[in-house]
């Protein structure tokens, strides 16, 4: 069985999600209301219309930091040299 797909959070708005909480046609009409300086992406958060992002940069830096050996890991914890 597969899982159902979540809905747009903004009300009334039944499509399947696409970033942020949101469809594709809300999320596009999101951004025209940030470019133009009318809201925020935390204004659209705090009113439970949108979520904020997961970015797939941080899932890649989560691979890669995984693959650091212990070396490469004690280099970075220690201080740099004066």
């Amino acid at each position: 069985m597969s899982k159902p797909e979540a809905k747009c959070l903004y009300p009334g708005c039944e499509n399947p999600q696409h970033a942020r909480g949101q469809c594709s046609s809300c999320y596009k009409a999101s951004r025209v209301a940030i470019d133009g300086g009318r809201v925020t992406w935390d204004d659209l958060i705090a009113d439970g219309v949108a979520t904020g992002h997961s970015s797939r940069r941080s899932a890649a830096r989560r691979y890669l930091d995984a693959r650091k050996t212990e070396a490469e890991r004690a280099q970075e914890e220690s201080p740099a040299p004066e």
